[in-house]
């Protein structure tokens, strides 16, 4: 991920020079064509450091995730450990078995853990496209005489089909 947005950085750079010496002419297309390097250089630059820094929040989320999973281990050995020497210690003083209602409400929810689902982690350019076909009824694309048309409904209902024989 360095390397690529150091690359968008270089190329936003070059861009900008030259983008600099298009504006001393007059040919208005080199101008636009220009701005639009420039654009999609520092787009790309931008949604590559938003991805990053996305991409290392995940990664820090889930390694706190494994800390406190790994803590709460720790505790319910502690635990199961302090109820084995109890119901041992019952057994010497009583001479009868721990109870099995008392052993179950000491044991309740011993190593059980309720693990928290992430979202599943997006690049901004995906998140743009679901918002878009999201919101959209219908998306109609046109290319040249070509053109495709795009609907979501169509999609959730199509399925697959098994190409193996």
């Amino acid at each position: 991920m360095l390397g690529l947005i150091g690359t968008f950085v270089f190329l936003g750079g070059v861009s900008i020079k030259e983008f600099y010496d298009v504006l001393q002419g007059t040919d208005f297309n080199k101008i636009i064509i220009a701005g639009i390097k420039q654009g999609i250089y520092s787009a790309g630059a931008i949604g590559s450091v938003i991805f990053l820094i996305r991409w290392m929040n995940r990664w820090f989320e889930l390694h706190s995730q494994s800390e406190f999973e790994l803590k709460y281990f720790e505790l319910d050995m502690e635990r199961a450990s302090w109820i084995v020497e109890t119901s041992l210690e019952w057994k010497d003083a009583k001479g009868t078995a721990i109870p099995s209602e008392l052993l179950d409400s000491l044991s309740k929810n011993l190593f059980s853990q309720d693990k928290e689902k992430l979202d599943p982690l997006n690049h901004p350019a995906d998140q743009l496209a679901s918002a878009l076909m999201g919101s959209a009824s219908s998306v109609k694309l046109k290319a040249g005489d070509s053109s495709i048309e795009i609907d979501p409904k169509k999609l959730l209902k199509a399925k697959p089909h098994n190409t193996s024989n």
